[in-house]
């Protein structure tokens, strides 16, 4: 079998390629991983549900919050703004 470098195969279905919406991620890290705890928690009381989590390494957690990212998402949360008060 030959495989063709930067390529990979993914299986999703169709519940996993339509995401969830999340306003809460929980943060710990060690040495070796971090792990990020995707909640939403519900408008109406102090509940909230438990989405999904990742464990990253080090290295991916870092290329995640590179400052050049966060410009990006701070100009996303400035289109978003601008559209809301319209």
């Amino acid at each position: 079998m030959e495989e063709q470098k930067g390529q990979v195969q993914i299986k999703a279905d169709e519940k996993e390629m339509l995401g969830q919406y999340s306003n809460l991620v929980m943060i710990h890290h060690n040495a070796e991983e971090f792990t990020m705890h995707f909640i939403y928690v519900f408008p109406n009381g102090p509940q909230g549900k438990l989405l999904g989590s990742m464990i990253v390494s080090p290295g991916h957690a870092k290329r995640l919050l590179r400052p050049e990212d966060r410009g990006k998402l701070t100009e996303v949360r400035r289109k978003t703004s601008r559209q809301r008060s319209s």
